[in-house]
């Protein structure tokens, strides 16, 4: 496969720490609001059927969020469509 052989998806997988799946999902499993804000406590990385593959790092994670499909609880929301329109 010649795409993960591609230096930017071995450093996105190094990020990530984990084997590369199709679609990773990131749930916010763990969150409060303090003064307007959200502030993250806990994050799961789910593969693309929603299952648990580990707890992310949210330092690692954090600043790649806007990226990728991810879900508070039971709410989805495309942060990277979203982001986009704003």
């Amino acid at each position: 496969m010649k795409i993960l052989n591609d230096p930017m998806i071995a450093k996105l997988i190094e990020t990530f720490d984990l084997e590369a799946p199709e679609q990773l999902v990131l749930n916010v499993c763990d969150y409060e609001y303090v003064d307007g804000k959200i502030i993250i406590n806990s994050i799961e990385v789910l593969d693309g059927n929603l299952k648990f593959i580990k707890f992310a790092d949210l330092q690692k994670v954090t600043p790649h969020i806007n990226k990728y499909y991810t879900t508070f609880g039971n709410r989805t929301a495309d942060t990277n469509k979203t982001n986009q329109a704003t």
